[in-house]
């Protein structure tokens, strides 16, 4: 899957620290840990720098992708609620909060996120992340995405949704009056 000249170095290097962290995770007894290192990958994949609402922007990243491959997905309100619980483990709010359900979840749509990723970005030819990540965010589906999100009764779903507007190109891009 990530055989040399298939992907650019710089993608290849930060798809390989993905399955790294993968890898720590199906290794860790602790499934506490094993959540923080399979976010960790998940963040690898679809994140940068620059994202303030981690979980937000992988739960809307991931939902835009799925949507590109036209593949079903866990309800991304499950993720976003995963990915909550390891940043109560991180900031010290509380231990011992998940079990091998949410691990296994989070692993397959981790797996699931990084093979879909490698195909949108060998289909598309992007030579980096950056180029990924705003192929994702400006998604002609967006709306459509949103619209769905819209439908959904959950508090997530509407965080999601509520980041996805607040994301949109057209408002990252609108000049201020």
């Amino acid at each position: 899957m990530l055989e040399e000249g298939k992907l650019e170095l710089k993608l290849r290097e930060r798809f390989k620290r993905a399955l790294t962290w993968i890898g720590r995770g199906i290794e860790e007894k602790d499934s506490d840990i094993k959540i923080i290192f399979i976010s960790t990958a998940l963040e690898t994949i679809l994140t940068t720098s620059d994202d303030r609402r981690k979980g937000e922007a992988l739960a809307s990243r991931m939902l835009l992708l799925n949507t590109i491959v036209g593949k079903g997905f866990t309800h991304l309100a499950n993720v976003l609620f995963i990915y909550e619980l390891r940043s109560e483990i991180v900031h010290g709010s509380k231990l011992r909060i998940t079990s091998n359900k949410e691990y296994f979840t989070l692993l397959r749509v981790t797996i699931e996120t990084l093979i879909n990723s490698i195909e949108v970005i060998r289909c598309k030819g992007l030579k980096n992340h950056s180029k990924f990540i705003a192929t994702l965010d400006s998604y002609d589906k967006r709306e459509q995405v949103i619209n769905w999100l819209n439908k959904q009764t959950d508090v997530r779903s509407s965080q999601i949704k509520d980041y996805m507007e607040l994301m949109s190109p057209k408002c990252i891009s609108a000049p201020e009056k």
